[in-house]
């Protein structure tokens, strides 16, 4: 298993879903109050939270939290535990207008 499979591995487990590795964070974001922006945007929030930091750059954040968790880079981190976040059911796009339920399906929410 790959380390980006274990971090989505990890992220599975506490969210209880079974998305996409891009979904499967977007829940784990929304878990965490964090529903606004774009993956990236959201990852930078998420990764500044745990760590109590303000990173203004996606990779510098990463590699610190990847430190955090007792390796050198992002690429090295396999399994982790996600701190302060509860299962969440569902999600919505960085527009708002859609809902990713927990089987993975759209749900138009406004026009």
């Amino acid at each position: 298993m790959s380390n980006q499979e274990k971090r989505q591995q990890s992220v599975r487990a506490s969210t209880g879903t079974a998305y996409s590795y891009e979904g499967d964070w977007m829940a784990l974001f929304g878990a965490a109050g964090i529903t606004s922006g774009v993956f990236n945007e959201r990852m930078l929030a998420w990764i500044n939270a745990q760590l109590s930091s303000a990173y203004t750059n996606v990779n510098d954040a990463m590699r610190a939290f990847a430190v955090s968790q007792g390796v050198t880079n992002w690429n090295e981190l396999g399994t982790f535990t996600p701190g302060g976040v509860a299962p969440d059911r569902s999600i919505l796009d960085r527009a708002g207008s859609y809902i990713l339920d927990r089987s993975g399906a759209y749900i138009i929410t406004r026009a």
